[in-house]
């Protein structure tokens, strides 16, 4: 393992508010406890913040802050809107600013989301090996637009449409494309999960086709790009505080503008995000997820992953830890370390379930 590697996994600190625990402190005065009761009805929504200390090698110093705001589940009417930001700062300067904004039953069954993303990160050029650890300075900006049609109470359409724009710095290596791109996905999710941000019991299932049209794009040489991918999770009760969650994905691309890939916070997490990329890809993950307390969970991980541009199979191991926000914990910080059979390694902080 390079230099470089080594420096960006060598320390990480998040630091969250001890006034979000006194929030959640249990009282045994029926006063109180009405009090907290009739709050937690009358309240349409919860909220949860939660303010990120971070170092990282490449990028230094990173203060970042976590905002979400989501239904309460125990209200009488509960909201139809959530919100999130996630906003990181680091010396460089590096930012990136990323938001989520839903309602659901705009129509009748019908549910809307918009993701935005502003940033300006550096990314490793591994793709290439006589560039591997060069630092490329790109800035992206994209608007995502999903329509999601519920036919059933678990089977769902989804539509998607998304606008990048992308610029690489002057030296960038050839398959960095710098342009505007638009990309249109169209998929078939079935949700049986009992929750979506941290599900103990169920299964999803999930297939997309997205489609990146080279006369929607300023890409130069770009041609008519395609990509399909098959998702299965499965969610599996152990005990009341016990889980095992298996998910295996499956990634086929065509053309130059849309690629099959793994790595990053989700899959296989002991790599980085961009490291590999091909035409076709498949990955196998198990995580074993353990509640200690009513604040504090951990988790194990192990995944495989082959993709046609590595003759081998890549291994994929780590421990994570997971903290819940006040009030009622719906939400979470997620600290993973992720180590590969190639001795790469990484550490993402990041929010929620990783799967």
């Amino acid at each position: 393992m390079n230099d470089f590697m080594k420096k960006t996994t060598s320390l990480c600190a998040m630091v969250f508010l001890s006034t979000f625990v006194m929030a959640n402190t249990e009282f045994d005065d029926p006063i109180v406890l009405q009090q907290e009761l009739t709050t937690h009805i009358e309240t349409p929504s919860n909220q949860s913040y939660v303010p990120i200390i971070a170092y990282d090698g490449t990028y230094g110093l990173i203060l970042g802050v976590a905002y979400f705001r989501y239904p309460n589940k125990k209200s009488d009417k509960p909201s139809d809107q959530e919100f999130d930001i996630l906003l990181y700062a680091a010396d460089g300067p590096v930012i990136s600013l990323e938001t989520r904004w839903k309602k659901s039953q705009i129509k009748e069954n019908i549910d809307l989301q918009v993701f935005t993303e502003l940033s300006n990160f550096f990314i490793n050029d591994y793709p290439n090996a006589q560039f591997e650890g060069n630092l490329i300075d790109q800035q992206t900006a994209k608007l995502k637009t999903q329509l999601t049609h519920n036919l059933t109470d678990t089977h769902n359409l989804v539509y998607e449409v998304e606008l990048e724009v992308k610029e690489f710095a002057d030296d960038a290596p050839q398959q960095y494309k710098t342009g505007t791109s638009t990309i249109a996905s169209i998929g078939y999710l079935i949700d049986e999960r009992d929750n979506g941000n941290n599900s103990k019991n169920g299964y999803l299932l999930q297939s997309i086709i997205n489609l990146k049209p080279h006369f929607l794009s300023s890409v130069e040489d770009a041609t008519f790009s395609s990509k399909l991918e098959l998702d299965a999770r499965l969610y599996t009760t152990v005990s009341d505080k016990q889980s095992i969650v298996s998910r295996a994905y499956f990634q086929l691309s065509d053309g130059n503008l849309l690629n099959a890939k793994f790595g990053g916070s989700n899959l296989m997490r002991g790599v980085s995000g961009n490291r590999f990329v091909g035409k076709q890809a498949f990955t196998l993950q198990n995580e074993y997820r353990v509640q200690f307390n009513k604040h504090i969970g951990g988790v194990g991980f192990l995944s495989l992953g082959q993709i046609n541009t590595q003759e081998d199979l890549l291994i994929n191991y780590g421990l994570g830890l997971r903290v819940g926000l006040p009030p009622d914990q719906t939400q979470q910080i997620r600290i993973d370390f992720g180590f590969d059979t190639e001795g790469h390694k990484t550490f993402m902080l990041q929010f929620n379930q990783a799967i």
